[in-house]
């Protein structure tokens, strides 16, 4: 659709032209007429709207993955453990509302050191790069079939697997994480209170120093302290 405006500096209008199938509407407030195309200005409009279409008609592998996909996100559906694996939240999603979803990007993260550091919330290991999280394992993954991870393998590519004891490993290790993190950051705190406390200690002394020190022709004599 494209919308355009009537008016000056002092007040306008806002007016939209809507194309729906082989029909225009024109839309003016809470009224809504059929208009000719050739009456539709396309000088006039400021913002212009776009409906994304596939170059390619999509296959029927194609529609039934997206479809089972919408399944995933709208429904509970039970899967045995053994055959229980997940998958990217973010590129299910994908798949669900783009024509090409792209490679299946199946870690949580793909962050080098040097910008885990730059975000902060990380815990220095052995571990390259730093071991941190976006968010949790629990919200980034969808549980699906094997089965519907072979076939969208096969048809987008990427990885990598996640079955079910890797999930609860990951689980395991992002519960680990947070104790981790929590206490690094409460000794980071103590740390800066600490030195907090040392800096108004030394301030104290030095006020301290500065009214006991003894006088000399109305001014106070410098003095080592004790």
């Amino acid at each position: 659709y494209q919308r355009r405006v009537h008016g000056g500096f002092h007040g306008g209008h806002y007016t939209s032209n809507i194309l729906r199938g082989d029909q225009w509407y024109l839309c003016n407030d809470d009224r809504v007429f059929q208009c000719p195309s050739e009456n539709v200005p396309s000088h006039a409009a400021y913002l212009l709207v776009y409906r994304k279409q596939a170059v390619v008609k999509q296959s029927g592998i194609e529609t039934t993955l997206k479809s089972t996909a919408q399944q995933y996100f709208s429904k509970s559906i039970s899967i045995p453990n053994d055959q229980r694996c997940y998958i990217s939240r973010n590129w299910l999603h994908n798949l669900v509302v783009r024509t090409d979803p792209g490679l299946i990007l199946n870690e949580m993260c793909y962050c080098n050191s040097t910008l885990i550091k730059r975000l902060g919330n990380y815990i220095e290991d052995n571990e390259t790069p730093p071991k941190h999280y976006h968010t949790s394992v629990k919200w980034f993954y969808v549980a699906i079939h094997r089965d519907y991870w072979d076939q969208l393998v096969l048809n987008y590519g990427g990885g990598p697997l996640i079955d079910h004891n890797t999930y609860l490993n990951m689980l395991k290790s992002e519960d680990d994480f947070i104790v981790r993190l929590t206490q690094k950051q409460q000794k980071e705190k103590q740390a800066k209170e600490q030195q907090l406390l040392n800096q108004r200690a030394q301030q104290t002394y030095a006020q301290k120093l500065h009214q006991t020190s003894p006088r000399k022709n109305g001014n106070r004599v410098n003095s080592n302290p004790p």
